[in-house]
């Protein structure tokens, strides 16, 4: 790799564990997950246009342009997922938190075998087993609660549902988008997933207008945050044009590493369990890429 492939891959790396870690702070501060979302994909949307320029969203065409609304609706997908993120860091760690949602790379690749027909290699099959292992060793908490964390499982589900989501769409081609138009329009959909959720614990619970400034902080924050790193994945991607296998392995294994010493700073427990699902993501990632 030359210098401005490291230099990529570190950034976006260093910004998705970022993310992680605002979570973990979040929890430690015992802040609501949904408002600081909400504000995030509202701030997500808003900088996006303001990057976009003359190409924004904000116009009555875009309401007729080709895949629209499953751009659109693919949002609501990303505020549920990341609805759990949030509350999987703040009850099991950063750390798992992240493998559940990396190794969550298992659905695509094995989807993309039936949908799109791709090869079938040993190497991929043991990533595979790998991955799924990892998985569960991560989400058995027999000290904790004599199960499995579901949640943890639904943030593996649902990041999967995420990536397939977004292959499915991406194959279909659809004329006209840019990649920060398309993200964008993903955000747009999220944020008003959220604010629809908010409206109807509104009407049942009674409405809280007042916007705390932590609130607004973590929001703002994270918003910023999650618009670059996707900005950084990209900006990443052009620089390992031809070698995008290795640009996400690296950067798994990476964000994972991070996590877990974001995991190591806020004194996360790690038994014997634990540290083998890691070692095991790992690998897996290593064998997926």
């Amino acid at each position: 790799m030359n210098t401005a492939q490291i230099t990529a891959l570190m950034f976006s790396s260093i910004l998705s564990v970022l993310i992680f870690w605002i979570f973990k702070e979040m929890g430690r501060r015992k802040e609501k997950a949904l408002p600081v979302i909400v504000i995030n994909y509202l701030v997500c949307m808003i900088l996006g246009n303001i990057i976009l320029g003359e190409t924004h969203l904000l116009r009555p065409s875009t309401l007729t342009k080709e895949g629209v609304w499953p751009i659109f609706f693919l949002g609501f997908l990303f505020m549920v997922t990341f609805l759990l993120m949030a509350e999987s860091t703040r009850e099991s760690g950063a750390s798992l938190s992240a493998v559940a949602s990396k190794m969550s790379m298992v659905i695509p690749v094995s989807s993309a075998m039936v949908f799109f027909n791709e090869a079938i290699s040993s190497q991929l099959l043991i990533g595979i087993s790998l991955a799924l292992l990892s998985v569960g060793l991560i989400t058995y908490q027999s000290e904790n609660t004599g199960g499995f964390s579901w949640l943890l499982i639904a943030v593996f589900i649902g990041s999967g549902g995420v990536d397939l989501s977004m292959n499915l769409i991406k194959h279909q081609d659809y004329s006209g988008w840019s990649n920060m138009q398309f993200t964008t329009l993903t955000f747009f959909g999220a944020a008003v997933a959220g604010l629809l959720y908010m409206l109807w614990q509104g009407l049942n619970h009674g409405f809280k207008v007042k916007i705390p400034r932590e609130t607004l902080f973590f929001g703002v924050l994270l918003g910023g945050i999650n618009l670059f790193s996707i900005y950084a994945i990209y900006h990443a991607l052009d620089m390992f044009k031809s070698s995008t296998s290795v640009f996400f392995t690296v950067n798994n294994v990476l964000v994972v590493m991070g996590s877990v010493i974001v995991g190591i700073f806020y004194k996360e427990a790690f038994n014997l369990r634990k540290i083998i699902g890691l070692i095991a993501a790992v690998f897996a990632l290593i064998l997926l890429g």
